[in-house]
């Protein structure tokens, strides 16, 4: 369980990096949302609320996409790696609906191996990419999380 909650502490401080940008782009919102619902996740792990990860886990799945002109404007800057980082994305989205369907097994084992396997997920992407896209799209000033007053919040199958 200290794995899972020191992975997951790390992905998040990835992941409100990569949700520094400037107002036009949605890409921030988007991996903002992401973040909430990984977040749940691990609370559904540790309380033991099946319902709120198959949920978070499904909402990571579907995401919403930034928008066609903005990806466009992404994957131009990108050139040859434009299909990798659309590849990442399709890895995440399958763990996510792996993890979804083990959530109805509550089978914590198997559960916390697709936890790990879709964590993994978004740490290539970000490795991969991250700096990247925030060196070209954000703005220094956006550069700390502390500046985007960001507040998160748990998703529970309750609401």
């Amino acid at each position: 369980m200290k794995n899972i909650v020191f992975i997951t502490a790390f992905c998040i401080s990835l992941l409100s990096l990569t949700g520094q940008a400037n107002a036009g782009l949605r890409l921030r919102s988007v991996m903002l949302r992401l973040e909430v619902n990984m977040e749940a996740i691990v609370g559904g792990i540790t309380w033991g609320d099946f319902d709120t990860i198959e949920s978070n886990a499904r909402a990571i799945a579907e995401h919403e996409k930034p928008p066609l002109k903005e990806r466009k404007k992404i994957f131009a800057f990108l050139k040859d790696d434009a299909r990798g980082f659309k590849d990442a994305d399709a890895e995440v989205h399958s763990g996510a609906i792996r993890l979804s369907e083990l959530a109805g097994k509550k089978d914590y084992n198997e559960i916390i191996e697709a936890y790990s396997a879709l964590l993994r997920g978004c740490v290539k992407c970000h490795n991969a990419y991250r700096d990247r896209i925030i060196k070209q799209f954000y703005r220094e000033e956006d550069s700390h999380r502390s500046s985007m007053g960001v507040k998160t919040e748990h998703i529970s199958s309750a609401r």
